[in-house]
């Protein structure tokens, strides 16, 4: 069934669902005020025990018009992307890994260089290491 004759359908019931005990009150003598609310209540219950099927057909309908489900055109356009970004993501891990291997070399004191074993680490003030402290 049609997603727009599903609706339809499901429109008639309820509408029936409320006429048809308004009318049978009406004719009963009922105050038009009161055959009212009581139809509108009948109405109700009758749409949820009666109605179930055309209800969640309705409720499915509007549910795919909310989200509708992808084509294999935008399948392959979202394959397509993500292969994209991921390239990009690559290019990117690369590239930091690649220009911090040479600053890494720069700083590595040469073998010559070497530190004697006595010295004073650079990060301790020259203060701290007078003696009489």
């Amino acid at each position: 069934m049609k997603p727009l004759q599903s609706v339809i359908v499901f429109t008639i019931l309820r509408l029936l669902a409320f006429a048809v005990p308004l009318a049978a009150l009406l004719l009963l003598g009922i105050d038009p005020m009161w055959a009212a609310v009581a139809a509108a209540a009948l109405g109700f219950a009758i749409s949820l025990v009666f109605l179930r099927t055309p209800r969640e057909r309705v409720a499915g309908s509007l549910y795919e018009a909310r989200h509708p489900v992808h084509g294999e055109d935008e399948d392959v356009e979202d394959d397509y992307l993500d292969d994209e970004d991921a390239l990009l993501d690559q290019d990117e891990d690369e590239a930091p890994a690649a220009a911090a291997q040479p600053a890494e070399k720069e700083t590595q004191p040469a073998p010559a260089e070497a530190a004697p074993a006595d010295a004073v680490p650079a990060t301790v003030p020259a203060e701290d290491t007078a003696p009489g402290k």
